[in-house]
C-alpha cells in the first residue's frame, strides 16, 4: 500500500517537476538572448550602427577569425573577460540548458569551436555572379537602421549547429549556390516542448512553435540526424516566401 502512495503520488509530481524544468530552461535562455540583445546594440554604437556580421564557426581557424565570431566579439559587452583560450567563456555565457546535444563540441576542426545554443540570421558574401554580394538577414553586413521592420525580424534563433543561420529555399539565393549548412532546416533547434526562442531586432523575445512538416532528408547532414536535442526534423520555420519580414533584408 505505501508504495502504491509513492508512486501515485511520482506519477503526479513528476510531470510537474519537467513542465517546472522547462520553463525555468526557457527563462534562462530568452535572459541569454535580452543580453545578447543588448551586446548588440552596445556593438552597434561603437561601429556605426552595424549589426554585426553573421560568422561560420564552422569554418574558422585561426585565433584572429575566432575573435571575429559574433559570440567572441560580443564577450566585452557583457563585462566577460576575454581569455587566452578564446572560446572559454562563450560557452557558459552563450548556452541554453535545454541544449544538451553534445555537438558542435568538438566537431570538424578545432575544440569547442561552435559552443553555443544561438545563431544569427544572417549570411554575408562576396560574389562574381553579377558583380554583387549576397547579403541576407540583419546579421548580412546591414545596420539596424536598414531594417525596415524590427518588431517582425528575426535577429537570432536558437541552434547548436552553426553560428548563422538563413532560409536557403529563397528564390533570391538559389543562384548563388549557397551552402546548405545554414539552412534552417538544418539549424533550428525547437528544445522547448517543440518551439524555440526568438530574438527579434527591436529587442524583444518570444517563443516560436514550429511548423510541422515532412522530413527533409536532404538538408540533414547524417552525422547530426541522430542528434536528439540537435532540432526537431518534423518542425521547421516559415520560409522567407511565407514571410519575407521574418528573415529581414535581401531575401
Amino acid at each position: 500500500m505505501v508504495i502504491a502512495v509513492i508512486a501515485l503520488i511520482m506519477s503526479i509530481l513528476l510531470p510537474a517537476l519537467r513542465r517546472a524544468r522547462n520553463t525555468a530552461n526557457r527563462l534562462i535562455c530568452s535572459t541569454n538572448m535580452n543580453q545578447i540583445s543588448l551586446a548588440l546594440r552596445a556593438y552597434a554604437a561603437d561601429n556605426s550602427d552595424k549589426v554585426i556580421h553573421a560568422g561560420e564557426i564552422l569554418y574558422t581557424h585561426s585565433a584572429q577569425e575566432v575573435r571575429m565570431l559574433w559570440n567572441i566579439a560580443l564577450l566585452p559587452y557583457v563585462d566577460v573577460r576575454v581569455e587566452t583560450d578564446l572560446l572559454k567563456n562563450a560557452a557558459q555565457t552563450w548556452f541554453c540548458p535545454a541544449d544538451k546535444d553534445p555537438y558542435p563540441l568538438g566537431f570538424k576542426f578545432n575544440p569547442h569551436t561552435g559552443m553555443t545554443s544561438y545563431a544569427l540570421n544572417g549570411y554575408h558574401e562576396n560574389t562574381q555572379t553579377n558583380g554583387r554580394n549576397v547579403r541576407l538577414g540583419p546579421g548580412g553586413g546591414y545596420k539596424f537602421s536598414q531594417i525596415p521592420s524590427p518588431a517582425d525580424c528575426m535577429m537570432m534563433g536558437e541552434t547548436s549547429y552553426a553560428s548563422q543561420f538563413y532560409d536557403n529555399q529563397a528564390p533570391q539565393t538559389g543562384k548563388y549556390n549557397i551552402r546548405n549548412d545554414g539552412h534552417h532546416r538544418m539549424t533550428s533547434g525547437f528544445y522547448h516542448d517543440g518551439s524555440m526562442n526568438v530574438l527579434y531586432t527591436d529587442g524583444h523575445v518570444k517563443a516560436f512553435r514550429g511548423i510541422d512538416c515532412e522530413k527533409e532528408d536532404r538538408w540533414i547532414p547524417p552525422k547530426f540526424d541522430n542528434g536528439k536535442h540537435m532540432f526537431s526534423p518534423e518542425l521547421r520555420l516559415q520560409t522567407a516566401q511565407e514571410n519575407k519580414s521574418f528573415w529581414g533584408p535581401g531575401y
